[in-house]
This record gives C-alpha cells, structure tokens and sequence, in this order.
C-alpha cells in the first residue's frame, strides 16, 4: 500500500504493508521528519502506544484503497516558556525579548514598588516596565515575596492606560515598540 504523509515541510510517500504497525511506521516517518510530531488518519490519531493500528481503521470505515494519506501534526513540546533570568530579583524588564511575539518567559521576581510601569488598566505593558512591580499591581505576588511569573510577549501598542491598584500606581504612555501580558504557564 502507498501511503502519503502530508507534513510542514513537504510531502512523503512509502511503499507499506497494510498490517504494518503504529510503531515501524512512526520510525519510518521519524526519519524523514526532524520535529516532533502526532500522525492522524481522518479523525483516527495513530501513535506509537495505540491498540488501533492502520489496518484497523482501514477495516473500521470500509475503505478499500491502495493508496491513503496521512497528516503529521507538529507536537507542541513540553517546554511551554522560555527562561527569562536565573535568581530572583525586584526589578526587571523583558525588553530584551521584544519582536518575539506570543513566546512566553518566566521570570523569578521579588515582589516590588521600585522601577516605573506604563499601562496595566487592560493588562498590558509597556516591554520596558518593571515586571516584579507590575505583578504586585496585578495581585500576583506581595511586596516582597518572591514568586515565579509568566509573561508572553505581545504587539507594539498605540497607547497605554495607567491606573492605581493594590498600592503601586501605574503611568499612561502613547506609542511603545513592545509590551507584554501576564499569563499563566
């Protein structure tokens, strides 16, 4: 049986036996394919721990063919953030990650009022504002607790709001390159 993977970088055909399993066929696909990936057939996921096999589905919905198509699926990794500083500290910025839109970085902060925050009344900010000081105004951590926060890094905006919340006022600010939201992980 001919079987086409239909993939991010391309297309692959294989010559397979229909009985082949989840297992030998994953590998043949690993070695064409250099990302991690799930394998689906129609609404069927074939994986490398699943009782149904490829002959099963094709007994399952009666198909008669020589030749089928499989998808390849670019598995997310376990990895969902990057690591944005290595000790805790009370004021630190994400400037340096800006322009990589929707990654997302941890930060290790100390709850803090040092440093200035622009924007924060629609939970944005500007890239250049005090994460430690802007999670205090947010009610994610206390002064002076220490705390892992998640950030993911977002578009440049128009114009931020200030506002005055759990003790830390923030500022107004036009136009900013970069900003970021807080998320969680």
């Amino acid at each position: 049986m001919r079987v086409f993977i239909k993939h991010l970088n391309g297309n692959i055909s294989l010559n397979v036996s229909k009985d082949i399993s989840n297992s030998e066929l994953i590998n043949l696909i690993k070695n064409e394919i250099d990302y991690p990936f799930e394998l689906m057939f129609g609404c069927e996921y074939l994986s490398e721990n699943s009782n149904v096999n490829l002959s099963q589905i094709i007994s399952k919905y009666e198909i008669n063919l020589d030749e089928i198509i499989l998808i390849v699926i670019k598995k997310r990794t376990e990895k969902k953030f990057e690591i944005g500083n290595e000790e805790y500290i009370k004021n630190i910025t994400p400037i340096n990650h800006r322009n990589q839109i929707s990654k997302i970085f941890s930060y290790k902060i100390i709850g803090s009022k040092e440093g200035t925050v622009w924007g924060g009344k629609n939970k944005i900010y500007t890239d250049d504002s005090n994460i430690s000081k802007a999670a205090v105004f947010e009610g994610l951590v206390k002064l002076g607790e220490k705390a892992i926060v998640y950030i993911k890094i977002i578009e440049k905006k128009s114009c931020y709001y200030g506002d005055y919340i759990n003790d830390i006022q923030t500022e107004d600010w036009g136009y900013w390159d970069g900003s970021y939201i807080f998320v969680k992980n």
